[in-house]
């Protein structure tokens, strides 16, 4: 199942500010689902978050037996082509959306 342009959006900014902030990484990677309702992403109580690391695939949303619901969100690497103010312009969302930033090979 794809995920909303909402949650890709989201997702593309939380993303980004792994990659500028090491502090704010180790958190998303030790606490997924805390960081994903801190930006106001909608998570049921039984959903599980899986962060893949070093992944450049796209995120996917899958229903596992007994209904629970398991997020596996991939972490790519740090992409070298983009400089850090292009960066943190794309965690604040303020980055133009026709950059090449998002058709990376991470």
């Amino acid at each position: 199942m794809k995920l909303s342009k909402n949650w890709e959006s989201t997702l593309s900014r939380i993303v980004a500010k792994t990659w500028i902030d090491e502090d704010f990484c180790k958190r998303f990677i030790s606490e997924p689902t805390v960081v994903l309702r801190e930006a106001g992403m909608a998570l049921n109580d039984t959903a599980r978050v899986i962060v893949n690391q070093g992944q450049a695939n796209t995120s996917v949303l899958t229903t596992a037996d007994g209904g629970i619901t398991v997020y596996q969100i991939n972490l790519p690497s740090k992409p070298e082509n983009l400089t850090d103010e292009q960066m943190s312009a794309w965690a604040k969302d303020t980055m133009d959306t026709g950059s090449s930033y998002l058709g990376c090979s991470c």
